[in-house]
């Protein structure tokens, strides 16, 4: 019976080490607050302390999603910054995109990746090419400063 009991036990903790949850999303920073787009893959890791292989999936996962980072590459649906704009269902202007990860059901962490370009979205949910500035934009609009 003790020989069962700690077969049962070392299999349970065998099976429960690949069940620790590398969870990945897209965010939108929006004056300061972070904006739940959508989830990317999951990935299970052994162990909590898995911090940089969960980080490197997640960013390999938004670099496929977004082919790069890149909201004008096309998918199924669309290109990138369509079906974003469609998940958020609000106005946006000139913001970029990041990706999150979670190890462990903790908190989420920025990685670092984001997109190549800022995401434009109207009222309406439609994806458009935010407006650059340029110098001569800056110029022809800035006030003359006066140097004493």
């Amino acid at each position: 019976m003790i020989a069962y009991l700690a077969l049962a036990l070392t299999v349970a903790l065998a099976t429960a080490q690949h069940d620790q949850p590398c969870d990945c999303a897209v965010f939108l920073n929006i004056n300061g607050t972070d904006v739940f787009i959508t989830d990317l893959p999951t990935l299970y890791v052994n162990f909590c302390d898995q911090h940089d292989p969960c980080q490197n999936h997640c960013a390999d996962e938004f670099d496929f999603f977004t082919n790069g980072g890149d909201l004008g590459s096309e998918t199924p649906e669309g290109p990138v910054g369509q079906v974003l704009c469609s998940l958020l269902g609000v106005p946006v202007e000139d913001e970029f995109v990041s990706v999150y990860s979670n190890l462990c059901n903790t908190t989420w962490e920025d990685t670092g990746d984001t997109t190549l370009q800022p995401l434009c979205c109207d009222a309406s949910s439609s994806y458009y090419e935010c407006p650059v500035l340029t110098t001569s934009d800056l110029s022809t609009t800035a006030e003359p400063v006066t140097l004493y």
